[in-house]
């Protein structure tokens, strides 16, 4: 019988349903059932040979084969069903017996299913043969031809059903090509699916409580509506209260009311009658039916949205609402609920994107191998985690590309990425998106699509007070905005107050439907204006203003300021995008520290020899410097004060010196550095930029501090503060705030440092200026420790090692880490606290920072020596001593003479410790630091020589109570330093 087959993939079919027959016949297990598919599988074998006999496969029509490639899937499943049914019915009795007793119902249930697909390839095939037959008849009529090509396209409805194929061609062929075109009732298999376990549940219930529910699927296009609801139908419990009567109908082909109609009749398997009223055949079936039915409406979007047939979709729906065992799940595109005056709909919320967590298990589900790629959490919020890009995706990654490469290739292609010739919703982005766009809703709105085009520019989202401003040639944003949510183009985020639009659709829009050049220019004067607002160094109160504002549209402001530096047009155009590119990396500068924008602004201010080509070389080389590399922006400031000479720009000159001199004084080139101030204040002055003067102020008093000076540091800083208060100059002030603090901190008087620096801390918070809150941190968390609050000083520094790691601060990173280690060791975390310490030093000798290398070295000794390693803590010590005299750092040069001393006093070597301690106490003395702790440990060092131990004793209770009551120290850090 298969040799016969003319068709080669023909003959596998049918061999693999005579193999079923065979598997069938001695089946003892649901052998009902396997009757059934064995009478069903031999009739389709006669329909499928009748229908070759005599044929080649050039010669059989082209629906024929596509639907022979669909039988093959479902024969080839069906098969191996069965083998597994027969795998499990052998055995011994006992094994047989519990495996029917466990798998019947399961078997039950897919061997019906599988009758079903028969039956329905049986009527396919059938209707396949007598349009074969029409068609031989109509190639003798040319006109009839025509006439069933137009109808194959979807353009003439099908209005009766087929009751003889004959006489009246004309009448008859538009009937069986209409009844062939539409798709398959089968319900499709039952798909994974991630992040969603909530919404089905609740699905579920409203499903299960409501003798008839109406639910109806919500959500944008690509989000995964389908699979939801074919995962709600598919569930243990759906199946247990409908059973069979699960109906699964796609709208794609319900082109008009009767076509939705007839796709209801063939998923009931109603056949073709004499009957005029198809819809009276559905509800007669329904209504003499025991059982409890379920129709999964797929896109009914489709049929409602048909221009003027609104209301007869509307009667179609209340027909089977109205009947108490019907229940309806629908899947719609878009935000609204179709709108019938006599249907109360179960509310579900719209279907939004997944959680990151889930967009990761759908995408590796799909391409495991893709694990341990580090870019894939990445590439998912990049296509915000859109279940369809999500799938898209994946599977160009099973096909051998990485996350990785994937990420990089959305940047450059977007969404052409994942578009394929030929695709449709269901597997192109680009496909799914035009559906939308093509819709009634936006399709009638002139400027919905103008609209839409603004907001996908603006990755952040828009404010929906600001829209009028953003989009002033747009008259009726309300409305258009009506339009897009409609079909879910865009989407509400309530805790903002704002509209987004998802990536995908955003990279369309700009890559098929750019904005207009007068709505993109009004749009970016609108952040122009906004990034002139954005210097944290400008008058507290118009800074303070605008800074909520700026805050929510920073991610905005980086797309539309990058979008037009990296676009072609009039340098006129270019001039305005530098110089807000200026203003907004000032803001970035302290919150951020990225760099991104102004090094693009310098490109272009460079190649058009724009005369803000200085400033932006100026601006670029303080973000260099904050990042430590002192070379590279020494090199650009020279280049920049050149720009400034020639130009003439006092100011700029001014900038320049100011700025090399903070790079100095990195360096520990001290007296360079206050010579780079004072000739910055001079130009100041000439110039009157008051600011500039505190700056140059501050930047000295910052020198005399590192240089242990600390009364006539603490005497400029107050001048320099006082210049900022009168200039409404908040971010100076607070600066000049922070200094104060840490050098009270220096002198011991650590109540009055930390009230400081709390105050410093809360300012910086509300500027957004996050390295100085991290610079407080770090010195409130060395505060801390000194008054041994051990768990809060940790929670400091960590948090300000964090914010030093985002933003790249290294030398911030670097004191964090030194600060953890010395806190570590007083832990008596002798390991972790060596390893952080070493860190630090590294960094520390990267930058050539000689006073950091030496704090590290000084608390890796104080660690080893409270580990008894006394010969290794004294080698440490002494090297840092050196270390801190060669940058002539008094105090820290002072506090390894007493660990030292205290190093020989330990070990009973009274004599040099003596010597030791009261070189400290008089170097700190004439520094005008707080030394109580170290002059008492010297004197019982002395009496402890002299055996005079009842008054060290005493001496020893005074001071631990002294120190108590001031918080120098504790009693238990007296013992461990007296070693009493």
């Amino acid at each position: 019988m298969v040799d016969g087959i003319p068709i080669p993939f023909l003959k596998g079919s049918t061999g693999a349903m005579l193999e079923i027959i065979k598997i069938a016949r001695t089946m003892r297990e649901n052998s009902h059932d396997c009757k059934e598919i064995m009478s069903r599988c031999s009739s389709l074998l006669v329909v499928i040979l009748n229908t070759v006999k005599g044929k080649s496969e050039e010669e059989l029509p082209p629906e024929f084969l596509k639907r022979v490639e669909c039988l093959t899937r479902i024969i080839r499943d069906m098969l191996f069903e069965l083998k597994m049914i027969e795998r499990r019915s052998k055995g011994r009795s006992v094994i047989r017996f519990w495996r029917a007793t466990v798998y019947h119902i399961d078997n039950t249930i897919r061997l019906k299913g599988y009758s079903s697909k028969l039956d329905w390839a049986i009527q396919e095939f059938q209707v396949l043969s007598k349009i074969d037959s029409c068609l031989q008849s109509l190639e003798r009529h040319r006109e009839i031809i025509q006439s069933f090509e137009d109808i194959n396209r979807g353009q003439i409805e099908v209005l009766s059903a087929v009751t003889i194929i004959g006489e009246d061609l004309r009448r008859v062929t538009p009937q069986i090509t209409a009844a062939n075109s539409l798709p398959s009732a089968a319900i499709p298999p039952e798909p994974t699916v991630f992040g969603r376990d909530e919404y089905i549940e609740i699905a579920i219930v409203h499903l299960l409580s409501d003798d008839s529910a109406l639910l109806v699927v919500l959500g944008p296009g690509g989000i995964g509506k389908t699979s939801v609801a074919v995962k709600i139908i598919h569930d243990r419990r759906v199946l247990e209260r409908f059973g069979e009567c699960r109906h699964w109908v796609s709208c794609e082909e319900a082109t008009s009311p009767n076509l939705l109609i007839e796709l209801l009749a063939r998923s009931l398997n109603i056949n073709l009658s004499s009957s005029n009223d198809r819809m009276k055949d559905v509800i007669r079936y329904l209504e003499s039916c025991p059982c409890r039915h379920i129709f999964l409406l797929d896109n009914f979007e489709i049929p409602w949205d048909l221009k003027g047939q609104q209301s007869n979709i509307a009667d179609i729906l209340v027909q089977l609402a109205a009947i108490p065992t019907v229940s309806l799940l629908l899947t719609m595109r878009g935000d609204e609920y179709p709108v019938v005056d006599r249907l109360r709909w179960s509310r579900l919320p719209s279907l939004n994107r997944l959680t990151l967590a889930a967009a990761r298990d759908a995408f590796l589900e799909i391409s495991p191998s893709a694990i341990d790629d580090p870019e894939l959490d990445t590439l998912m919020e990049e296509i915000d985690c859109l279940p369809l890009a999500i799938t898209l995706m994946a599977r160009l990654s099973e096909e051998g590309e990485s996350p990785t490469e994937l990420l990089s290739q959305w940047r450059k292609e977007s969404t052409r990425l994942l578009d394929r010739p030929g695709g449709d919703r269901r597997n192109s982005i680009e496909v799914s998106i035009q559906l939308s766009l093509q819709s009634p809703s936006v399709a009638g709105d002139v400027d919905a699509l103008p609209l839409l085009s603004i907001l996908a520019t603006l990755p952040g989202g828009a404010s929906r007070h600001s829209l009028p401003e953003l989009c002033p040639s747009i008259p009726s944003i309300t409305v258009s905005l009506r339009s897009l949510r409609r079909v879910s183009l865009i989407y509400d985020n309530t805790n903002k107050d704002t509209i987004h639009v998802l990536s995908p659709i955003r990279s369309y829009m700009q890559l098929h439907h750019p904005p207009k050049h007068k709505a993109l220019n009004d749009l970016r004067k609108a952040y122009y204006a906004l990034a002139a607002k954005a210097d944290i160094n400008s008058k507290q109160s118009d800074f303070l203003k605008a800074l909520p504002e700026i805050r929510e549209e920073e991610v905005n402001m980086e797309a539309i300021l990058l979008g037009a530096l990296n676009e072609e047009h009039q340098s006129k155009d270019k001039e305005e995008v530098i110089k807000a590119s200026l203003d907004f990396s000032q803001y970035l500068f302290w919150t951020y520290l990225r760099s991104d924008i102004i090094e693009s602004a310098e490109g272009v201010a460079r190649s058009l020899k724009s005369p803000q080509h200085a400033n932006c070389l100026w601006l670029l080389s303080e973000f260099h410097r904050m990042h430590g590399s002192y070379g590279p922006a020494i090199s650009v400031l020279e280049e920049a004060q050149q720009q400034f000479i020639v130009i003439g720009s006092d100011y700029g000159i001014a900038q320049c010196l100011w700025s090399l001199g903070n790079i100095r004084r990195m360096q520990e080139q001290y007296s360079s550095a206050c010579s780079l101030f004072e000739e910055a204040k001079r130009v100041y002055k000439e110039i009157g930029f008051r600011p500039g003067v505190a700056n140059s102020l501050w930047s000295i008093a910052n020198v005399h501090w590192w240089q242990d000076k600390y009364d006539l540091a603490l005497s400029v800083v107050e001048e320099a503060r006082a210049i900022y208060v009168e200039e409404d100059n908040c971010h100076g002030a607070n600066n000049c705030l922070w200094s104060m603090g840490n050098i009270y901190k220096v002198k011991g008087q650590t109540e009055l440092a930390y009230s400081m620096l709390e105050e410093a801390m809360a300012v910086y918070r509300r500027l957004g200026d996050r390295i100085g809150v991290a610079n407080c941190q770090c010195s409130l968390g060395g505060i801390l420790r000194i008054q041994e609050k051990y768990e809060q000083a940790h929670i400091m520094l960590e948090e300000a090692k964090t914010t030093y790691q985002e933003l790249g601060y290294q030398l911030g990173l670097a004191d964090s880490l030194c600060g953890l280690g010395a806190l570590l060791s007083l832990q008596r975390q002798h390991a972790a606290a060596r390893s952080i310490l070493q860190e630090a030093e590294i960094i520390y000798m990267a930058l050539g920072y000689n006073r950091g290398v030496a704090k590290c070295l000084r608390s890796l000794g104080e660690d080893l020596a409270s580990e008894r390693k006394y010969d290794a803590a004294h080698a440490v010590l002494k090297k840092a001593m050196a270390k801190f005299t060669s940058v002539g750092n008094k105090f820290g040069a002072a506090k390894c003479l007493a660990s030292i001393g205290s190093i020989y006093r330990k070990r009973g070597n009274y004599q040099p410790a003596s010597v030791a301690l009261e070189k400290a106490r008089m170097i700190l003395t004439d520094i005008g630091t707080i030394c109580m702790r170290l002059g008492v440990a010297m004197n019982l060092t002395v009496f402890l020589r002299y055996g005079r131990m009842e008054l060290t004793v005493l001496l020893f209770f005074f001071f631990g109570l002294l120190c108590s009551r001031f918080r120098f120290c504790s009693l238990v850090t007296c013992i461990d330093t007296l070693s009493i």
